[in-house]
């Protein structure tokens, strides 16, 4: 059961890492995209938050059968490994249909980040960021921009409402 509790923590905290990254106010900041060096290193925060929700969404999604066959290995008998089965199954039931939105609402939310990110340098000289506001030129696809930050707003309201309630089911 140390096992799986230290292999559990290991994944939560670097998805907490790469949370924090990708969320830090240097990301989606305008004013810093002025170079190739910066764009790379958003948008590599960016997929690397993308990649460590995808671990964890299918690390949350396997942790049962996984604990089930690690507590297996103490014997079919074992009281210890009843008691504590049963008590992950429980709360793992009763965060699992609050989880997996959660986790699709991070993937959204950084998958829109990265659409956003990637316009803005395919169209780098098409637009400026200039008294706390982006200034575009003719050609930035002013539409395209809009619906990745309309995605943003959504995402995140959805994140928030989600861990929220994963709070309230702990």
């Amino acid at each position: 059961m140390a096992a799986f509790m230290q292999d559990s923590k290991g994944v939560l905290d670097r998805w907490r890492v790469a949370f924090d990254r990708a969320r830090a106010d240097r990301v989606l900041d305008f004013a810093r995209l002025t170079t190739e060096k910066e764009y790379d290193y958003q948008i590599g925060a960016v997929e690397t938050y993308y990649a460590e929700s995808l671990l964890y969404r299918e690390y949350f999604a396997q942790s049962m059968p996984d604990l089930r066959a690690r507590l297996g290995a103490m014997g079919p008998g074992d009281p210890m490994g009843k008691i504590a089965l049963a008590e992950a199954e429980a709360k793992h039931e009763q965060q699992a249909p609050v989880f997996e939105p959660l986790m699709q609402a991070h993937l959204d939310y950084a998958d829109a980040m990265l659409g956003l990110l990637q316009l803005l340098s395919y169209n780098h000289a098409e637009w400026i960021w200039e008294d706390e506001q982006i200034r575009c030129y003719e050609d930035l696809p002013i539409a395209e921009f809009n619906v990745f930050v309309e995605q943003l707003g959504h995402a995140e309201n959805r994140s928030n409402r989600l861990s929220q309630e994963l709070i309230e089911r702990s």
